[in-house]
């Protein structure tokens, strides 16, 4: 299975005291490092669009050989 690249995706919640908000922090792990984006939770229906946002985004980005950096989502980022 050449040309086979396995990228594990995982979410994390939390609660960021500096701008009183819960966030959360998608990531998508390779071996070669991780793509990764912060937003604020807004709610469900914010969550599903940004984790599948963010999905498309990095398949994208491995598609075009881009290596692995922060993803900038078009909702409510934290930088």
């Amino acid at each position: 299975m050449a040309g086979q690249l396995i990228v594990r995706f995982t979410e994390h919640q939390s609660y960021d005291i500096n701008i009183d908000a819960e966030v959360v922090r998608f990531m998508a792990t390779m071996s070669s490092g991780s793509f990764w984006s912060d937003v604020v939770l807004e709610g469900p229906r914010s969550l599903r669009r940004d984790r599948e946002e963010f999905k498309t985004t990095v398949i994208d980005l491995l598609q075009a050989g881009q290596h692995p950096c922060y993803v900038e989502l078009s909702g409510e980022e934290l930088h």
